[in-house]
């Protein structure tokens, strides 16, 4: 809470100074003979250097507190995909991408949310950084963990304008704030492999929450069928229901799939979004 607390000084020294300053503007006017008293005092050469002073310090404390805030200490209470106000105080924020892409959809073209939604450690993303100049600087941030929602990362770039920002540090985003993605380092998959998908994750937005292997139809088929996991009872049996996809386009688009794939001991899985994989659901 050391973070915390220094931002909560600093709010508290600026509100003391308006205080103070107000109540001697409300004084002075209140009586005149005050103020002229006051004008007397400050007129002073020795009383005029001590308020400059106080005021200095007063100044300097509280951008000090501010300004010393370190993102490796953020213990806000804020949600933990949401931009600590840490960030703020030290001059930058992140844009949203979905934002952008909403406001310009044929210009400014994101991965789909499926995609960016589960990514794994050692990932690298390419966010926006907001330092109040024109358009931000895009750099790339390497996944380290998950959180609920989003994700923490390292910063792979040095900033060339946004100050209090630096190579290496510390930057919590969420989903939202995703623009690119580095192709992934997997071994290749056969293009002739092919897995099973729901209907139901034809919509972008959704993610297969619930895996599972059946007997293949063929030599190409790896048996996997990803689901959405809201399909009603008997789904299946149906045309069109499930549609046979590329493996290696699956793998792409939900990386996590790739350890499932040469898993030949498991028959159903279940998402973990807390740890960003898939665990056995046989039970």
């Amino acid at each position: 809470m050391i973070a915390c607390s220094r931002i909560q000084l600093a709010m508290w020294l600026r509100r003391g100074g308006a205080a103070l300053a107000g109540f001697v503007l409300d004084k002075a006017i209140d009586s005149l003979e005050l103020g002229r008293r006051c004008l007397a005092w400050i007129a002073s050469p020795r009383h005029a250097a001590v308020v400059a002073v106080a005021v200095a310090l007063t100044v300097a404390a509280a951008w000090a507190c501010g300004a010393s805030c370190d993102l490796d200490r953020c213990a806000c209470g804020r949600e933990p995909a949401t931009l600590c106000p840490m960030s703020v105080t030290r001059g930058w924020k992140l844009q949203s991408g979905e934002a952008l892409h909403a406001t310009h959809p044929a210009k400014f073209q994101i991965p789909p949310r499926c995609v960016r939604a589960m990514l794994g450690a050692g990932r690298r993303v390419k966010l926006i950084f907001d330092g109040g100049g024109d358009g931000g600087e895009r750099m790339w941030v390497d996944i380290h963990e998950r959180r609920a929602g989003g994700y923490v990362g390292r910063l792979v770039n040095q900033p060339v304008e946004i100050r209090g920002l630096h190579e290496g540090d510390r930057v919590e985003f969420a989903v939202e704030h995703i623009i690119d993605i580095t192709p992934s380092r997997s071994p290749p998959i056969a293009k002739e492999r092919t897995a099973s998908l729901s209907r139901l994750l034809r919509d972008p937005e959704r993610v297969p929450r619930r895996i599972t292997r059946a007997a293949p139809v063929d030599g190409n088929d790896s048996g996997l069928r990803l689901l959405d996991g809201d399909e009603p009872a008997g789904f299946g049996g149906a045309e069109g229901d499930l549609s046979r996809v590329p493996l290696h386009l699956v793998v792409m688009m939900y990386e996590p799939v790739r350890a499932l794939v040469d898993d030949r001991h498991g028959l159903a899985w279940r998402w973990n979004d807390a740890a960003g994989r898939y665990d056995d659901d046989r039970a």
